[in-house]
């Protein structure tokens, strides 16, 4: 997960840096750009953590 907030981290400055290129304004495209590329390093970036956490998770539900 350390990964993920690094990205997400950097992320973020190269939408900042291009909204001072932009009149310091942000567009809807770069929110939707920003929320795709959320959803790609949490999903898929995490994958293997994930699962092994929901596998772990399942483990203790059927112990109870």
């Amino acid at each position: 997960m350390v990964n993920f907030y690094i990205k997400l981290d950097m992320k973020f400055d190269e939408l900042i840096n291009n909204a001072r290129h932009n009149s310091n304004q942000i567009s809807i495209d770069d929110i939707i750009e920003l929320k795709s590329y959320i959803y790609d390093i949490y999903v898929k970036d995490n994958e293997f953590e994930n699962k092994y956490i929901k596998m772990n998770l399942s483990q203790i539900d059927f112990k109870i």
